[in-house]
């Protein structure tokens, strides 16, 4: 991912990264929406109407250690 000049909303950190803009506004389908002040809702809405500024960050799992016995 490009350095970014602004912070990406914390609502939707860890759930999705902000590919092919440098702009921090985006006018999508749903409005004016502000990747500095977005809802993980509308992150959700935007992605699902499929917009090529949003790209869904895989979780890591991290596998639960069983107690030795």
């Amino acid at each position: 991912m490009a350095k970014l000049g602004w912070i990406v909303s914390p609502a939707i950190a860890g759930h999705y990264e902000v590919i092919n803009t440098t702009s921090p506004i985006l006018h999508s389908k749903i409005g004016d929406v502000d990747f500095r002040k977005i809802t993980l809702a509308q992150a959700d809405q935007i992605f699902a109407r499929g917009t090529m500024y949003l790209k869904k960050v895989k979780r890591k799992v991290s596998k639960a250690k069983t107690p030795a016995v």
